[in-house]
């Protein structure tokens, strides 16, 4: 028995598609944990989201927004070397965002 149709041939994901579904798992994460610190009494520092974090409807729209418009660039070298330090500094914020969890729980 034969089979004439050739293997599939599957290639593996760009360094910055990983580096997009990091990011926008990061965002998504931080959109919960934002929403939490708010719902506690927190409040939102960053001037450029502050207005997001009137409603978690927004802030979720506001990662798609982001997400989106991140894939539209074509990979090159800048872009993973900003993905990087954007995928870091978000790594951070979500520390960050723990902390404060863990201090208003107290």
């Amino acid at each position: 028995m034969t089979n004439d149709n050739p293997p599939a041939i599957y290639a593996s994901p760009s360094p910055d598609s990983t580096l997009e579904n990091i990011l926008t798992a990061e965002m998504l994460v931080d959109d919960v944990q934002t929403w939490a610190i708010l719902r506690n009494g927190g409040h939102e520092n960053d001037p450029f989201t502050r207005g997001l974090t009137r409603s978690p409807l927004a802030m979720l729209a506001g990662t798609l927004v982001t997400s989106v418009a991140i894939r539209l660039f074509p990979d090159s070298a800048a872009k993973t070397t900003a993905l990087k330090v954007i995928v870091g500094a978000e790594g951070a914020n979500l520390g960050a965002n723990v902390r404060v969890l863990i201090m208003m729980g107290k």
